[in-house]
């Protein structure tokens, strides 16, 4: 009997950790509106990375935001590095080498990023509007 719990308990185990659950990653456009290249080449850069970095393979790109269904692994991964890719430079000169107002831009927005980010792993969610009037120092396009 007690070998039968075992198996059914390690049974469940393996089932509810590869579950996949669907979570919105958001993307914000700094300095500009994006043109529709612009978008383009962003989709291809986050498409590789999803797809050959991650070996995340289902996944819906918007202007906005990703849509990613994977395990709750992949999910707190992804949620680590999304900051940095979720904020789209469209300043000819990236941050490290632009102007000191371009890199506190790039880590605002970074730093809304991954507010957003928490908020969605929260019980008591803190809503988004609220989250982005501390933000007004930078526009997402």
């Amino acid at each position: 009997m007690i070998s039968r719990i075992k198996i059914f308990v390690s049974f469940c185990f393996v089932v509810l950790t590869s579950c996949t659950t669907t979570r919105e990653y958001p993307r914000c456009y700094l300095f500009r509106s994006p043109t529709s290249e612009d978008i383009r080449s962003s989709n291809v850069e986050t498409e590789r990375m999803l797809k050959d970095i991650l070996q995340i393979h289902e996944f819906w790109i918007g202007k906005d935001a990703v849509v990613v269904k994977t395990t709750n692994e992949h999910h707190r991964e992804l949620a680590q590095v999304w900051p940095e890719i979720g904020c789209i430079n469209l300043r000819r000169l990236a941050p490290e080498t632009g102007e000191i107002n371009d890199k506190w831009i790039v880590s605002r927005c970074q730093d809304y990023i991954e507010e957003i980010l928490k908020r969605d792993d929260s019980t008591n969610k803190v809503p988004r509007t609220e989250i982005a009037a501390k933000y007004p120092d930078f526009t997402c396009h």
